[in-house]
């Protein structure tokens, strides 16, 4: 065991492994892009709710 890959399901399998190289860090990027805009909208919609005339 000693010539053994210490993640064996990485070693290669056939092309599929190497895809997860390009598409987890896509999809990461995504879930942030969607997360901040979610923030950015809540928080501009708190502001603008914030100013509601009453001084």
């Amino acid at each position: 065991m000693r010539g053994d890959a210490p993640w064996p399901l990485f070693a290669h399998q056939g092309g599929w492994d190497e895809v997860l190289y390009l598409v987890i860090p896509i999809v990461l990027a995504i879930v942030v892009i969607i997360a901040m805009e979610r923030r950015a909208r809540r928080s501009r919609d708190e502001s603008n709710s914030d100013d509601d005339g009453y001084s």
